[in-house]
């Protein structure tokens, strides 16, 4: 990610999108929370492209929350995603959730949990859609194992629907959600 960031290079299909999201919402929103920020690049691409906006990041991973903290310096919280409730937001904020919904193996309650906290704007990034009936892999990265969670397509957006969102799909994974 740093290598991405300094780079002349073009920025990840997802990042681009995140950045055109928070764009065309910039008016509306004072704060861009990052729900599962790793180790924080999303901070960095608001330093960057949104300077007038506040940055706050959470995640459930110690290491990462302190590197993040190390790292780029801002606002960042150890705290699990379920742990999260709609007193922690603002309507001013948008919340962003980069490949959350698809690394675990609860990937559908994970993307309920969102949706019900309310917030006007969400951008929920790398979501992995099947026809297929939902179901997770388990694989290995950086030797840990990890997983790679498939929402049935017809499913989130009937979730998406039914917590009251309208919904941009973008490169078939990444999805910007705004109350009706």
């Amino acid at each position: 990610n740093i290598f991405e960031l300094s780079s002349f290079r073009r920025y990840p299909r997802h990042w681009n999108h995140f950045i055109n999201s928070v764009r065309e919402l910039e008016e509306k929103v004072v704060r861009v929370v990052d729900v599962g920020c790793g180790v924080g690049s999303y901070c960095e691409l608001c330093r960057k492209h949104f300077p007038n906006l506040q940055y706050l990041g959470y995640d459930y991973s110690p290491p990462a929350v302190e590197l993040a903290k190390e790292k780029w310096g801002g606002d960042f919280i150890c705290c699990n995603y379920q742990d999260l409730e709609p007193q922690h937001f603002n309507q001013t904020d948008i919340l962003v959730a980069n490949a959350l919904c698809d690394v675990l193996p609860d990937g559908n309650n994970c993307l309920e949990h969102l949706l019900s906290l309310e917030l006007s704007h969400l951008i929920i990034q790398r979501m992995k859609t099947t026809n297929r009936p939902s179901f997770f892999n388990i694989y290995e990265a950086y030797g840990i194992s990890t997983y790679e969670f498939y929402h049935n397509r017809e499913e989130a957006l009937s979730l998406m629907d039914k917590y009251g969102y309208n919904y941009r799909i973008n490169n078939m994974s990444n999805f910007l959600l705004s109350k009706k």
